[in-house]
This record gives structure tokens, sequence and C-alpha cells, in this order.
């Protein structure tokens, strides 16, 4: 055996051992009864014996099979207008999604257009050839970042084509790291394609000589734009934003929509509107927003944590919980005269956007932003917390001045939200319509990919 195969032997083995040892410390929080730990657990569970069943009772040979695999909600946002059109092209193939993450399997199981959801094995050599063994799929789209060793080198080793969808790479991404490298390179070598959502990692991987690259861009952009087009009705949305325009159509109490927000961002949205309400008791004529506050996680705690948040900083604010005026219609009247209107539910965001004059994107004081594309596609101006930089769409957006950082929090953050607040409420329609036109631009990355891909099964 030479040098290069005696090092992808030891580093197979290195990473087999890990995954193992990983999966002990997830198997034993599970049992400790930490909840994500248990999620994944019991859904890989539930995954093997489906699986178990459809092998037994499936007709051989089993429908032509098309096979998706997202590792949670964001990919499988860039999946799903991508699975749609292939369910128009191809309406009798079976239509396999697999998730990773526990929080978008649940929502997954019966969501269209995929005819079977599952969570991801764990990526070992033999559940990742029973999982093809049982599904035989003819063809396999991976998005964005998910490179699971074995079972890509299972489809490989079948010869199936597997496409990277919107695939994204930077010269410091996870697999560029020295233990993984070669495993990597082992695996990307015979990827049928590379349809990468960006200019960077196009450069970047014909760079590195593979030369199955193609630019498609982000599905992101068809998926948003499909959903702006889609009617919405909600009485409750209606209620919050009635009479907000006055009678010379000047808009009196503009609203702002804050979507998957965490506390960094209540606290400043909060304060914010909070000094805008003192300063207007002086100056009638001023505008006073009012906010749709969408958390990015919901729960009895969350709840709590923004109870006791909305007493210290945002105590003169009238606030009302969406999921108490949609049971007790009676305060639909109340909510014409709300400031917040906080959504605790879950399902709505992307088309709430659609009541705002402007948006606030959370998680740029933590982790990153969340999706801006999903208010970008309404003509809203955006703003979000400082961390931004590794999403081309916002730094393209805030290079063409069509979303604004608050790169601070406390007194700084208030002032610097309070000017884009100003900046956004003089925002005309030609304005809104620029940016509408740039995200339609974008779109089209599902045909191009679909344009990549052979049409047979055989």
């Amino acid at each position: 055996m030479n040098r290069y195969y005696q090092k992808i032997t030891y580093l197979r083995w290195a990473y087999d051992l890990t995954l193992k040892a990983y999966g002990g410390l997830v198997g034993m929080a599970a049992w400790l009864g930490h909840p994500k730990a248990l999620a994944l657990v019991l859904g890989r569970q539930e995954t093997m014996q489906r699986l178990e069943i459809l092998g037994r009772t499936q007709a051989d040979p089993p429908p032509a099979t098309v096979w998706f695999h997202a590792a949670s909600v964001g990919e499988w946002e860039q999946a799903k207008p991508l699975m749609q059109a292939w369910r128009i092209q191809h309406p009798k193939d079976r239509i396999v999604l697999s998730l990773y993450s526990p929080s978008a399997y649940r929502p997954g199981l019966n969501a269209a257009p995929a005819d079977l959801c599952l969570m991801m094995l764990a990526d070992h050599r033999e559940q990742a050839e029973f999982w093809l063994d049982v599904l035989r799929p003819y063809r396999v789209f991976f998005v964005k970042y998910e490179y699971w060793y074995h079972h890509i080198r299972a489809v490989q080793r079948r010869k199936i084509p597997l496409v990277m969808v919107c695939a994204r790479l930077h010269a410091h991404s996870g697999v560029f790291k020295p233990w993984f490298r070669p495993l990597w390179q082992e695996m990307a070598r015979d990827i049928t394609m590379f349809a990468v959502q960006d200019q960077g990692t196009h450069a970047l991987l014909t760079g590195l000589g593979f030369h199955r690259v193609q630019w498609v861009g982000d599905t992101r952009y068809d998926r948003v734009l499909e959903l702006s087009q889609a009617p919405f009705e909600n009485s409750v949305l209606e209620s919050f934003t009635e009479g907000l325009h006055a009678q010379n159509g000047r808009i009196t109490r503009p609203v702002l929509v804050a979507g998957s927000t965490w506390d960094a961002d209540h606290r400043l949205l909060v304060q914010a509107l909070q000094a805008q309400r003192l300063s207007a008791l002086n100056n009638p004529a001023a505008l006073v927003w009012k906010l749709v506050l969408v958390p990015h996680e919901w729960n009895e705690e969350h709840r709590k944590s923004l109870h006791q948040m909305l007493r210290n900083h945002g105590s003169s604010l009238k606030v009302l919980f969406y999921s108490e005026v949609y049971e007790d219609r009676s305060l639909l009247v109340d909510a014409q005269e709300a400031d917040v209107l906080v959504v605790d539910q879950t399902g709505l965001l992307s088309r709430m956007y659609r009541m705002g004059k402007a948006a606030w994107i959370g998680g740029g004081f933590g982790a990153g932003i969340h999706n801006i594309l999903e208010a970008a596609v309404y003509g809203l101006p955006v703003a979000f917390g400082p961390r931004y930089q590794t999403f081309p769409e916002a730094v393209t957006l805030v290079e063409e001045r069509m979303a604004f950082p608050i790169n601070a929090q406390g007194k700084q953050g208030v002032m610097d939200l309070l000017a884009f607040l100003q900046k956004a409420g003089a925002y005309t329609p030609d304005l809104h319509q620029q940016i509408k036109d740039r995200i339609a631009a974008e779109s089209g990355a599902v045909q191009r990919i679909l344009d990549l891909t052979p049409n047979s099964n055989d």
C-alpha cells in the first residue's frame, strides 16, 4: 500500500472512530433527557424502522426515486423549489427528502412535494449501503455544505449521478481541515457536478483542479419569489396594520417586521421603539413605528424571558401576543392600537414580511443573520446586527445600500436603528421596486440546475 492510500485508510479509521464516539455521547445525552439529543436518537430509530418496513413491502423494482438531502431548515428551503420543479417534470417519481436536524425532520414528515421524509442515518458505511439498498435512487442531490463521506462514497460506488446543489465553500471551510481534506478530495473527485451558488466557490473549486463546476446561483431567490406571489390573508395582521394611513395617504404608523429574532435583537428593538414613542410626545407629526416580532425559537422559557424584557425596557408599549388574538377575536380591536405584536406561532414569517415597510433580521448579534431574502423580495429595506459577512446576499445588498448593518448595541445601537427607521420611512415606491427588481434578477437557479441534470432514469 502506497503512502497516500495508507494515509486515507488511517484517516477513514479515525473518522469512523470519531463518529462512533460522537454517537455514544449523543446516546448518553439522550438518556439523560437532553431534548435535541433525544430527538436525534428517536428520529434515527424511527427512520430505521420505516426503511426496514419499506424494504419488505415495496414493489420490486421500487418506483423511480430521486433523493434530496438537506441539513436543516435553511438548506431545505433551498431544496424546495428544485423538488417542486422536479415533481412537475417527473410526476411519477418518488421524491425522498432526508434531513439531519431533528427540528426540521418533524415538520418535514408531511411536507410536499416529498413523498417520503426521513432523518439522515449516521454516516457509517453499513447504514449508507442499507439506505441505498432500500431506496435505490437513480439521482441524488445534496444541498450546500453536506459532505457525508460514507453516504457519498456509497452513491459513487453504484454510479448514481450526484449533484451538489447550491454548493458553497471558502478557504476556511471545515472540509479543508488537515484531518478531513484527503477524505473530502477522495469523495469530491467523483461528484457528478458542483452546482455552485457564488463565484467565489467556483473560483476555489476550479483552482483546485475540479472541472465539473457550474455557477447556477441560489435557489432561495426562486423560493422567496414563489412565496411572495402566493395569496395570504390573516385577520390578526390585518387588524394590527389597519388604519395606518392618514387621509392624505401618508403612513403615520409604519410596520417594522422583525423576523427570527433573539434576546439581543429584542432588547435593541424594544428600546428603539420606546425611545421613538417618547420623543414623539413632543412631535405629533413624527412617525411612530409598530413592531411585528417573530422570535426564532418559542417555548415557555422564551415567553417568560420576553415578558421580563418588555417590562424592563418597553413598559409604555402596548403588547399583544398573536395566539391570544387568534383565539379571542374580540381582541382584534385592541390589535389596531397595539404597538407590538409578538408572533408566537410558526410558519408565518415569510408571508408576514409583506405587511411591513421595513424589516429587521435577527441573529446578527449571535452566530449570524437569518434569511434576509424573505423580506427583501417585498422591496423592504432590511437592517441586522454585525455578523452578516458570510452571507453573500447580505453583503451585496449592503454594498448597494438596500440593507443596513447595525454594529452596536446599547445607546449607540438604538440611535443607529432609529436612523435606519427614519431612512426607511422615507422610502418611495420606486426605491422599494429597486429592491424587488434586484432580488428578481438573481432568480433562475432552479432551471439552470435542471438544465445540468439528465432527464433519463435509465
